[in-house]
């Protein structure tokens, strides 16, 4: 239950609760599909100027090893394909229908979706 309402946790007013929804679906989903548990994404929601930055960071280093009666090994995160990735681009368009974007970036050992969105005018 937690999961399917931790969306909510996006303090954001520039955002209808649906994109909230979407975006914080598409990060799990990247989350799962990598074997990367929820307690390694941190979100931050501030104010600069008159922009809004969301960022959804992922603590790579914190996935999760295959099971040992499994045969697949881990997924290690790509930037280059969380960039190529068709949610991602759902994401982007609902970014830049508020005159923002979305990116990608990696510092380290972290991968950060970041969305700017300017103040409403």
């Amino acid at each position: 239950m937690r999961r399917q309402t931790a969306w909510q946790q996006i303090e954001t007013d520039r955002l209808s609760s649906r994109e909230k929804y979407e975006i914080y679906h598409y990060i799990m989903t990247v989350m799962d599909k990598h074997r990367i548990p929820a307690s390694a994404l941190s979100i931050s929601v501030g104010a600069y100027g008159s922009v809004t930055e969301i960022a959804f960071s992922i603590r790579s280093a914190t996935m999760a090893a295959p099971a040992e009666n499994s045969n697949k090994r881990r997924k290690p995160l790509h930037l280059l394909l969380l960039r190529h990735d068709m949610m991602f681009r759902l994401i982007k368009i609902i970014a830049s229908s508020h005159g923002g974007s979305a990116t990608w970036k990696k510092t380290g050992g972290v991968f950060t979706l970041s969305l700017t969105i300017p103040d409403q005018q």
